[in-house]
């Protein structure tokens, strides 16, 4: 049987984890033993992985000095011993480590930030044997010119909701109570990390606007980073900022329980859009070429073009007050994704390309 870890640095529901942990659920682990360790310089946050989970979790606090949590996570694999490590969106520690053993290494990477942030540490880290992602243009600014042996293209699957998790009227009630809001009122969420690139300002105008000709409506954000005391002191300055909410993590009853979904990320499948869909829920989304296929304007999606928050006001209106026709694009978009990102698909891929790597033959 082959010992295989997998790396993290964040465990929060919506990010490159919620991927893994949907992994996880359903891959078959007769062949493998597997082990999720999360890497982090502080006391870790987020959640471990559901019990009902196929892999083991487990922390490992670093040292804030350079070297000593380099030495640290190399002590850690000679100890553990894997045949082949998993660096899921984990950091550049993990690969610089890696460089100290003969096993494979393979690294996935879904957030584009995160990229950046490893390329002042390229000379020094390992190159992986092989390198997936869903966002083919994120190989080149990961590797540059200097790709890895193997690249594998594969694209996010959808979550749905489970039988133990809160959907429908359930969901809806509880989010509502959670928010301290009226029962009968409007909810729109967008789940985001809160910072400049997300635009999430514009979200927070575009309410503003909204709230001119629907009181009842809230916009719930949903999401950590540097720029949430600058976010929640711009809301405090509108007309609508007792309908502005900010939560760090609220699982999926922040969709699952919503009326529509915001999009203002010009990324590759971000998880809001994919659970949104794939569980009925109306989608109006900045529309880029990352995803055309993904996001069709009237069609899966109501689009809008970066900048314009009027359009997410105008849209938003439409998707509260034309039923029908709302009910129709959200079919398509639920059947678009169940035939393209449901788990039993994106599985067999992960299985085919890791499975096959972890046994010496590429898939």
């Amino acid at each position: 049987m082959k010992k295989c870890v997998f790396f993290v640095s964040d465990t929060s529901h919506w990010g490159p984890f919620h991927q893994l942990e949907s992994l996880s659920r359903h891959w078959s682990t007769e062949n493998i033993s597997a082990d999720v360790v999360q890497v982090s310089f502080e006391q870790p946050s987020g959640r471990p992985l559901k019990e009902s989970t196929n892999f083991r979790f487990r922390q490992l606090i670093l040292p804030r000095h350079n070297l000593f949590a380099f030495r640290q996570l190399e002590q850690f694999l000679r100890l553990v011993a894997p045949d082949t490590i998993f660096n899921w969106c984990g950091g550049p520690f993990v690969n610089l480590a890696a460089r100290r053993t003969d096993c494979e290494l393979i690294e996935a990477q879904f957030d584009r930030n995160q990229c950046r942030q490893n390329l002042s540490w390229k000379r020094l880290t390992r190159t992986p044997d092989l390198f997936v992602t869903n966002d083919s243009q994120l190989v080149e600014q990961r590797f540059g010119d200097d790709l890895p042996t193997r690249v594998e293209i594969i694209s996010k699957m959808a979550g749905t909701a489970t039988d133990d998790e809160k959907s429908g009227e359930v969901a809806r009630e509880q989010l509502r109570s959670d928010l301290q809001i009226s029962g009968d009122a409007k909810v729109v969420t967008s789940i985001a990390p809160l910072v400049p690139a997300s635009s999430l300002k514009d979200l927070i105008w575009a309410n503003d606007l909204l709230h001119c000709i629907r009181h009842d409506v809230h916009l719930l954000i949903v999401g950590r980073g540097p720029q949430q005391w600058r976010l929640q002191r711009f809301a405090r300055t509108t007309e609508s900022k007792n309908n502005v909410h900010f939560r760090d993590d609220l699982g999926d009853v922040a969709i699952n329980g919503a009326d529509c979904y915001w999009n203002s990320l010009s990324e590759a499948e971000p998880e809001g859009v994919l659970t949104a869909m794939a569980n009925g829920i109306p989608v109006v989304s900045v529309i880029h070429s990352l995803d055309q296929d993904l996001l069709q304007h009237q069609r899966t999606v109501l689009g809008v073009e970066r900048g314009r928050r009027d359009q997410f006001a105008r849209w938003t209106k439409y998707v509260l007050e034309q039923s029908e026709s709302i009910a129709r694009m959200t079919c398509q978009a639920q059947d678009y994704v169940h035939r393209t990102r449901r788990h039993e698909i994106i599985v067999e891929q992960f299985e085919r390309v890791f499975l096959g790597e972890m046994s010496g033959h590429p898939a």
